[in-house]
């Protein structure tokens, strides 16, 4: 599964799964210029110490 990640703050966050306008469950990457944005596989970002969950997309997040 893919994940989004905003790069500016090494945070990851749930791709939505409907057609809404917003790409994240939280619609917190709402007003985030797309240059910010990028798409990430679970296995980049496991390995990735200084990735952050967002704590509305994730249970165990700590993020917004």
């Amino acid at each position: 599964m893919n994940h989004i990640l905003n790069v500016r703050t090494n945070t990851l966050h749930k791709p939505r799964t409907d057609t809404s306008q917003q790409k994240t469950e939280c619609g917190a990457l709402m007003h985030v210029p797309q240059d910010h944005v990028e798409e990430v596989s679970e296995a980049d970002f496991e390995t990735a110490a200084a990735v952050s969950r967002c704590g509305r997309c994730f249970e165990n997040g700590g993020g917004y």
